[in-house]
């Protein structure tokens, strides 16, 4: 699975959120063997804690904004086909 993520620099950094606590995805992944579809990656603040967040697609999939939610909740996007 390749997942991209929007607005985040080389590995980390830049506007767009980039933690993703990617070693519970991998253990699930292996436990039951289904590839996840979509991850969702978090804002850190100063105390490193998630504030705010979007989902990040499996590709080819793209994040597609709701047009009416907050624009720092996960639930206000969807992965879609292109």
């Amino acid at each position: 699975r390749l997942f991209m993520m929007p607005g985040v620099a080389h590995c980390f950094g830049g506007e767009g959120p980039d933690w993703v606590n990617y070693l519970d995805v991998i253990d699930s992944w292996f436990e039951t063997g289904d590839a996840p579809d979509q991850l969702t990656a978090y804002w850190l603040n100063d105390q490193m804690q998630p504030e705010g967040g979007r989902p990040v697609c499996a590709y080819p999939d793209v994040l597609t904004y709701d047009g009416s939610g907050d624009p720092r909740v996960p639930a206000s996007f969807i992965c879609q086909a292109p």
